[in-house]
């Protein structure tokens, strides 16, 4: 018996680990998103344009702040040592490997502190806290939202150490976490409500969490002094990026914070499989609130709906409901798994699953009720499984003399893995090379669920860009001339050249287009005027910005440049004059 038990833990042992090299491989090999093919551009000009090393790094231009663009400047200046710039390929294989190897290490980190505090399994949280990146797909790879989830691993490691340097440099961290896209500042949020849960379990003392709290507001006063003296642009970015998102204003109106609030999870049900930990996560969140009523432990429920909350918050103030944002919703289930094994290791007496199974059969009766949220059926729906199962065992314990607890056990485990599998299924059927070989119509039609942003889409347009850009370079003689960029930002990263205006994609003036607010300010007046008084020799556009929205614009390039045409872009070349050529 014990020799069978053996066997079937070395054949998991080799299904997880070939499991997790598909997964890894498949990261390394998928080309970047669009997203962060343009954030790695301010990372080029930032080691080109600005001077370089960190300076360059805060005074070139993106949409977020500071913190982000440090890692991409860092992520560049890495791959740059390794390969060409040019050789797009090769470069983007070497950021995707440096940047998911320290996914891998803050994972390890966790994994071990987890291990070593409550006696889990190193090998499988190690595995799953990795799969939770390299199954992500391409178009939430290296965004802000990513990178402040490894960092925010990396700072609830450093919270499981329990020592004061530790405590002091997670404050450090988590300052970090807040810099990379200000309205992160929830994950930090996601991250003390870990601090709760080992304070509750006894793991963490309130003094350790006093120094990472100090830690984190001295870190904040230093850094935003520096930043008020050295580069004060940086505040002006920061409130500029406000005004081109969009994002949420709320006024202190219950109603319309509840309608926001519903309408982004609502939204949510779209985005179930655009995420590997995206099901998976829902099922262990209601798993977790099950559990916390069967241990007789509502804090934990507590922590699994403000942890949730905090991770919806995210996605509600930065008002878009873009697929990516939605993985503020990831930290949040990682904390549900961890509640649903943490609290699985026993159970208590027969006596009370009358009580639970009762409630039980209550909750299950909800998801017939047409007129709740279908967000919320769905919430129900999740914990079915289990339930039933739940109530299965109950009965073969009381009739046919079952070990209860052994019995719960199992059937959590397994229907939190299953789940966790679900996720990782359906993701990977559109978001990796599983996708050229799955049917995903079928599959689509069946699960009723949307993909957005598939695998195939994402590689014809690489393979479209990369033609554009091999045409455009026939038309831009030198590297070194500035280009003015009407395009969404991924020209420059295929050419290299510098930018002639700040804005290394014509945000202001794209905003600007619908929009009589934004014409009438002077960033949007200043972009315009700096455009118009272009003296370079190339322009190019992707059909991104609207031209003849902008008055001038469209007189001054055709008078001035002769139009061709790679691809999907627009090279636009300063005419050349009669005395010019003579």
């Amino acid at each position: 018996m014990k020799s069978d038990s053996n066997s079937w833990k070395k054949l998991l042992s080799v299904l997880i680990f070939f499991t997790f090299l598909f997964f890894f491989v498949n990261y390394l090999f998928i080309p970047l998103g669009s997203d962060a093919r343009v954030m790695i551009s301010g990372g080029h000009l930032g080691a080109t344009q600005y001077g370089g090393g960190l300076s360059g790094m805060v005074k070139s231009w993106e949409m977020k702040p500071f913190g982000n663009r440090i890692i991409f400047g860092v992520l560049h200046n890495i791959a740059t040592v390794f390969v060409s710039y040019d050789n797009k390929a090769a470069f983007e294989f070497v950021v995707r490997f440096f940047y998911v190897s320290f996914a891998l290490i803050s994972s390890f980190f966790l994994a071990r502190g987890i291990s070593l505090s409550f006696g889990s399994s190193f090998y499988l949280s190690f595995f799953f806290l990795g799969l939770v990146f390299m199954g992500s797909p391409h178009l939430n790879n290296i965004q802000a939202e990513e990178s402040a989830i490894i960092f925010s691993l990396l700072a609830a490691a450093l919270l499981l150490n329990n020592r004061s340097w530790s405590s002091i440099l997670c404050g450090v961290v988590l300052f970090f976490v807040l810099a990379i896209k200000i309205v992160t500042i929830f994950y930090v949020l996601c991250v003390l409500v870990f601090a709760a849960a080992l304070i509750f379990e006894k793991k963490l003392r309130l003094k350790q969490l006093g120094l990472t709290l100090s830690s984190f507001v001295l870190t904040s006063i230093i850094v935003t002094a520096l930043l008020s003296l050295l580069y004060p642009q940086e505040f002006i970015d920061i409130t500029n990026t406000r005004m081109f998102q969009g994002s949420a204003g709320f006024e202190l109106d219950k109603k319309v914070i509840f309608a926001l609030y519903r309408y982004h999870a609502l939204f949510f049900e779209n985005m179930l499989a655009n995420h590997p930990l995206h099901i998976g996560g829902i099922v262990a969140s209601a798993m977790a609130m099950v559990l916390s009523a069967i241990k007789r432990k509502p804090f934990y429920a507590v922590l699994v709906f403000i942890c949730y909350l905090f991770g919806l918050s995210g996605v509600v103030f930065q008002n878009k409901a873009f697929g990516y944002h939605y993985t503020f919703l990831v930290l949040p289930f990682i904390f549900s798994v961890w509640v649903v094994f943490h609290l699985s290791k026993e159970f208590f007496s027969r006596d009370k699953m009358y009580f639970l199974s009762a409630g039980i059969v209550g909750v299950l009766c909800l998801v017939f009720f047409s007129s709740l949220p279908r967000l919320v059926r769905i919430f129900f729906l999740a914990v079915a499984p289990f339930s039933i199962a739940t109530i299965l065992v109950f009965i073969l314990s009381r009739f046919l003399r079952i070990d209860l607890r052994k019995g719960l056990k199992l059937v959590t485990h397994v229907c939190c893995i299953v789940g966790l599998i679900g996720g990782f299924l359906l993701s990977s059927i559109h978001f990796t090379y599983l996708t050229f070989i799955a049917p995903q119509r079928a599959i689509a039609d069946t699960v009723r669920l949307k993909w957005y942003g598939g695998l195939k889409e994402h590689l014809d347009l690489t393979k479209v860009e990369r033609e554009s850009a091999k045409c455009a370079k026939k038309y831009v003689q030198s590297s070194s001339d500035p280009i003015l960029y009407l395009d969404f930002g991924t020209v420059g990263y295929y050419l290299g050249n510098p930018s002639a205006s700040r804005f290394q994609y014509p945000m202001p003036l794209t905003r600007g287009e619908n929009n009589a607010r934004v014409q009438a300010l002077p960033i949007y007046q200043d972009t315009l005027k700096q455009a118009l008084s272009y003296n370079g020799n190339y322009v190019i556009d992707d059909n991104w910005i609207i031209v003849d929205r902008h008055q001038g614009l469209d007189e001054m390039l055709k008078k001035n440049f002769s139009e061709h045409h790679c691809g999907t872009w627009k090279i636009y070349v300063r005419k050349v004059s009669n005395a010019e050529a003579n």
